[in-house]
């Protein structure tokens, strides 16, 4: 049986890869008329050279495995003269990851007909750091931003280290013009709060000190809207950004006359209001995360920058 040598392998790889292509380019709408026809694989293909794990080289014996998105074993890959090659039908997982031993890499999208050459394999990948967010509350009334995702009632109450300690949690409603809230000692049917959102302004009544920790998720740039009346909402600026700077990024700053932040040690607002001489205003830098509430005439939008932490 004649041997294939290492540039061999790469042909015939690369081939397979061509007609893969072709059967997409030359026929157009084939596969959508033939809907029993399945679509062409994705191909992966690399050196053994360029793999490593853990930062040591590949032994070139290990089996490297392919798990699908919910990592799932899909096969192993073939491994010959010091290339590996793995076909990935994308009807079956829109992701695929290696893994040899206990390492596994980042995922890569399966696209049908792609042929992905010269694939480094770094193992394992590198899994984004996690960062939580810790804030100490007393008990009393205590002003709270949450920075992880959609949550209901209950599961947002065990993001405290002492859920009991939650009395009630109150929503500023800029429509209705008043709070709505969760009580612990009400049912269900009648709670007006039933879910918490991500960076949604909360002030919260507590009747023993506790700590809020939750995972902090990324935010994209884009506007916080600001209604007539007042509106809570959180800066979502950076930290110690004087107010007058803050305050610029509103697309109408005329139409707030005055902002006021809940001060969590004293149990009261800090304001910043227009009409007076910036020295006479106790409200003077606001951090990423302060509960807001806005005095505005007219509705604007609040400008920021996306925020990866």
């Amino acid at each position: 049986m004649t041997k294939l040598v290492h540039g061999g392998v790469w042909a015939f790889v690369a081939l397979i890869g061509t007609l893969a292509l072709l059967a997409t380019a030359v026929f157009p709408g084939l596969l959508e008329a033939q809907g029993d026809l399945p679509l062409p694989p994705s191909l992966f293909a690399g050196s053994t050279v360029d793999i490593s794990i853990d930062g040591d080289p590949y032994d070139g014996v290990t089996p490297i495995e392919v798990l699908d998105g919910d990592g799932s074993l899909l096969g192993t890959a073939d491994v010959a003269d010091g290339v590996w090659v793995f076909q990935a039908d994308s009807e079956i997982s829109d992701t695929i990851s290696f893994r040899v031993g206990d390492a596994v890499s980042d995922p890569f999208a399966v696209v049908a007909g792609a042929f992905n050459a010269d694939v480094v394999l770094t193992l394992p990948g590198e899994a984004p750091a996690t960062v939580i967010h810790d804030v100490a509350l007393s008990a009393g009334f205590q002003a709270l931003t949450h920075v992880g995702g959609f949550l209901s009632v209950d599961e947002f109450l065990q993001l405290f280290q002492n859920p009991d300690a939650i009395d009630a949690i109150f929503v500023w409603d800029a429509l209705a013009q008043g709070w709505i809230s969760w009580r612990a000692a009400l049912p269900l049917a009648l709670q007006g709060v039933a879910e918490i959102l991500q960076n949604m302004p909360l002030l919260l009544l507590l009747n023993a000190p506790t700590i809020y920790s939750s995972e902090v998720l990324p935010y994209d740039a884009g506007e916080s809207t600001i209604l007539d009346g007042f509106t809570s909402l959180a800066f979502l600026g950076g930290d110690a950004v004087a107010i007058v700077e803050a305050m610029a990024a509103i697309s109408d700053a005329d139409a707030v006359s005055a902002l006021f932040r809940f001060n969590n040690g004293s149990g009261t607002w800090d304001t910043f209001n227009v009409a007076l001489p910036p020295a006479l205003n106790s409200l003077q830098t606001v951090d990423r995360w302060d509960f807001l509430l806005a005095d505005a005439s007219a509705g604007a939008s609040w400008a920021h920058d996306g925020f990866q932490p």
